[in-house]
């Protein structure tokens, strides 16, 4: 526990609360309410969440215990594992970014685009008086760059069109890299054709 929070075993023992404060803001209900259960049930403890280091620095553990009773069922101490997942967690993060996001632009993907779409058009179902329009791109003649130029300039060509678009958008608009040189923009919230 030490080498995970930074707080000695006896400040914990010292102070019974000081488990809450090490618990990630966000995780504290979850924590909360699988601990709850768990004393409630009987059943062990497991779930992954999120600790803050007295450093401050932000640390991901997977904490698997149980909860030991005396003779009377009284509770007396918590038993268990708990694993720094950080790492780990860390390349998850990276691959689910990597699964909806393009390569080189950064940019959404076509994958993400239609989520979006979809949680759009969602939105627009219940505010009627609210359009969402679907803008197509392409470059012209991009395989001639390509070709003549070779595809590092092209790739530098596709970063600095995806730039200047993003540029020219409003926050709740989306752009998406579809593949090649084609490239999508949703735009929410319009009140008709005219404004896309």
């Amino acid at each position: 526990m030490e080498d995970l929070t930074g707080y000695r075993p006896e400040e914990f023992e010292e102070d019974p609360e000081l488990w809450y404060g090490v618990v990630h803001p966000d995780d504290r209900w979850a924590v909360a309410a699988e601990d709850e259960r768990t004393e409630r049930t009987g059943d062990p403890f497991a779930m992954e969440y999120r600790m803050v280091h007295r450093e401050g620095h932000v640390l991901w553990v997977r904490d698997q215990s149980v909860l030991v009773r005396d003779d009377a069922g009284k509770p007396l101490y918590w038993q268990g594992v708990m694993s720094d997942i950080t790492e780990r967690k860390s390349l998850e993060d990276q691959l689910e970014y990597r699964a909806f996001h393009d390569h080189l632009t950064d940019l959404p993907n076509r994958r993400l685009f239609f989520d979006r779409l979809h949680q759009a058009l969602d939105r627009t179902r219940r505010r009627t008086d609210q359009q969402v329009a679907v803008l197509f791109m392409d470059l012209d003649d991009f395989k001639t760059i390509n070709d003549s130029l070779g595809h590092e300039v092209g790739d530098l060509i596709l970063k600095a069109v995806a730039g200047r678009m993003e540029s020219c958008l409003r926050p709740e608009d989306s752009l998406a890299r579809f593949g090649g040189d084609e490239f999508v923009v949703l735009l929410e919230a319009i009140g008709g054709p005219e404004l896309a």
